[in-house]
């Protein structure tokens, strides 16, 4: 069994939209960014 955080709110979610969250190191401890990818066609 793997201890997990909370829950991770992105809010509302776009159908066709592609949505990226990160996990990057800080001086004060990991941080999660999250972000709506955009795409060119």
């Amino acid at each position: 069994n793997a201890t997990v955080g909370a829950p991770l709110d992105l809010g509302d979610l776009k159908a066709g939209e592609r949505y990226s969250v990160l996990l990057v190191p800080s001086a004060t401890g990991p941080r999660l960014l999250s972000a709506t990818d955009t795409l060119s066609n």
